[in-house]
């Protein structure tokens, strides 16, 4: 039989005359056991109790296979349902991070900007296309949000984290094409120009690859 107890938990037992769980079973216990682990990390508590709800079926089924099933056939869909909910909050995880990441940077950025007195005006620029360039790689992860490719059995921590880094990357092309445009290195022509320099930098910011491939 295959259960639910009272704190939510789902378990099994198997009565065989010899208090055994049969050898051809054993793979059906494995890749329950290996989904439940991934389900108590992976998957949100909003979707635990329908992820127990599939695997419980599921394990049951194969409990009750003829002889010869190959063990393991009535967990796909369970698996391919686990990943599915995996991926959502690794994606949610990442994109709520940069978000985050972005309003802080912009609030240091409009401190910084409006309230210190920084004597260099091309390096309050330099801040200024930076912010920028964090506005562009948030544009780009909320775009790109149904396309991601995460791993979605790393922790919630690492998936923030390179939420984080991708924001953090974006700011400081933002700051590096103010400085590559200042030193007449690129576009130069637009270097006196703030409102065209700025609107570039969030392009540095949304491309992954624009400025690594300059530098390179």
């Amino acid at each position: 039989c295959v259960f639910t107890t009272t704190d939510n938990q789902l378990r099994w037992r198997y009565k065989a005359k010899n208090g055994v769980v049969p050898f051809r079973l054993l793979g059906a216990v494995s890749e329950f056991d290996s989904i439940m682990s991934a389900t108590a990390v992976s998957v949100p508590r909003a979707h635990r109790k329908e992820t127990y709800h599939q695997l419980g079926k599921a394990l049951f089924a194969a409990f009750h296979s003829p002889a010869g099933t190959k063990p393991g056939k009535e967990f796909r869909k369970v698996r391919l349902f686990v990943r599915k909910k995996a991926k959502e909050r690794a994606r949610l995880s990442y994109v709520l991070a940069s978000l985050a990441t972005t309003t802080v940077l912009a609030l240091v950025v409009v401190t910084i900007y409006f309230y210190f007195r920084i004597p260099a005006s091309n390096l309050r620029l330099v801040i200024l296309g930076g912010c920028f360039g964090a506005v562009g790689a948030t544009i780009s992860v909320l775009q790109r949000n149904p396309s991601l490719e995460l791993d979605p059995w790393m922790s919630r921590r690492y998936h923030a984290l390179q939420g984080v880094t991708r924001i953090v990357l974006g700011f400081i092309f933002g700051g590096i094409f103010v400085i590559a445009s200042k030193a007449n290195f690129l576009l130069g022509v637009i270097r006196n120009n703030s409102y065209p320099l700025l609107i570039l930098c969030i392009v540095a910011g949304f491309s992954e690859r624009l400025i690594p491939e300059l530098l390179s």
